[in-house]
């Protein structure tokens, strides 16, 4: 573990930019051996009492350090550009994060699995520590999978900080405006279950159901709020990031910062500040103006993945998405080919489309649809209550 922060140090003294919240959480990632092996509710304490701050869904990588309050495991976790953070979970969804490398001598070696997910990082780590550069060597993952070490630059980006202060802010703020927002799915035989969201989409949203995650039609949701029906939904369609703070005020806390495409619940709406639910973390205000609102009800849409030109969905490419069809708007994003779409329609030379919770526009020859699926059409009404 000490040689592998060494690592995480050299790489840090490489970066050329600094901050964004991806290389942060990646820095972060590749010094884990463990991580959630499925969604789960993380624990502070305040003033003695363990309070519901935020969720880390499955598969976020963890630093477990020592047993806590009621029987939970003490943690240390990224989130919010703040590396690291600390909180509680159940000791019980803590799993191994870990795989194997090959070397060119044939030694097989133990590494923490988001290592071996960046080749730029690895190749760094062989280098430093088995003096082997641009190593033609394997590596294999948890569930394994088998992939060959590249020769690219070791160059990567990150930042953060350790701010205890905004850690118990940040459960004050859970306990003040409760952690998350009670949410009903209704099947199409009217049942009702309660869930937990993993993330939201304006057509379809993913959902935590009986231990598995599944996508289903957003406006098969609902939830307490006091919004009206044209602004149960919110859009994040701020320049910047938009500020979910811990209370009606432009110097409250500030909780974590929302990107652009970003689909919330909403829980109540004012002039200037909206009350939302942010599906991972706890419930809290955004400016009103850095929103776009929108009615919970049946859309049109289709489904697809993310394709190379040539139609292709497996590989290790990757597609770039953008907030509008401008040509001049930045490149936001970046999916991997397969990644799963679900596709709200066509713009010009682009597809309107919701991946992993994010709305945002894909080039047309990057989409590839599903023709066993071609037309989805949410159905009108659902069984009432």
């Amino acid at each position: 573990m000490k040689r592998i922060i060494a690592l995480l140090s050299v790489i840090l003294t490489l970066c050329l930019v600094a901050g964004s919240l991806a290389d942060t959480s990646l820095t972060f990632n590749q010094t884990c051996r463990s991580k959630t092996a499925s969604s789960t509710m993380i624990y502070a304490e305040v003033d003695g009492e363990l309070v519901e701050t935020s969720s880390l869904p499955a598969g976020s990588y963890v630093i477990p350090s020592g047993s806590g309050p009621n029987g939970l495991t003490r943690i240390t976790y990224s989130a919010d550009n703040r590396t690291p953070l600390y909180g509680y979970i159940d000791h019980s969804v803590i799993t191994s994060a870990t795989g194997t490398y090959t070397l060119s001598t044939g030694e097989v070696v133990s590494l923490p699995e988001a290592l071996l997910n960046s080749k730029a990082a690895l190749n760094l780590y062989l280098e430093m520590e088995y003096g082997e550069t641009n190593s033609s060597g394997t590596y294999t993952d948890e569930n394994g999978n088998v992939g060959e070490i590249g020769n690219e630059s070791a160059a990567t980006d990150g930042g953060g900080t350790n701010d205890a202060a905004w850690a118990r802010g940040l459960g004050k703020a859970a306990a003040a405006n409760g952690a998350f927002t009670a949410t009903v799915y209704t099947d199409e035989q009217g049942n009702q279950t309660s869930v937990s969201v993993v993330y939201m989409g304006l057509a379809r949203s993913c959902i935590r159901l009986n231990d598995a995650e599944v996508m289903v039609d957003t406006y098969r949701l609902s939830w307490e709020t006091e919004a009206p029906a044209s602004k149960m939904l919110a859009m994040v369609t701020s320049k910047t990031p938009a500020r979910l703070r811990a209370k009606k005020s432009s110097s409250a806390l500030v909780m974590d910062r929302i990107p652009y495409g970003t689909v919330l619940r909403v829980v109540n709406t004012g002039k200037n500040w909206t009350f939302v639910d942010c599906n991972a973390g706890p419930r809290g205000y955004i400016q009103t103006s850095s929103l776009t609102f929108f009615a919970n009800e049946p859309r049109t849409y289709r489904t697809g993945w993310v394709a190379t030109k040539s139609g292709h969905i497996t590989g290790d490419s990757t597609v770039h998405v953008r907030n509008t069809t401008s040509s001049s708007s930045p490149q936001q994003e970046e999916y991997r080919v397969g990644t799963e779409l679900t596709i709200l329609g066509e713009e010009g030379n682009f597809c309107e489309i919701e991946v992993n919770g994010h709305h945002c526009y894909m080039r047309k020859e990057f989409v590839l649809y599903n023709e066993e699926d071609p037309v989805t059409k949410a159905e009108a009404e659902i069984p009432e209550s």
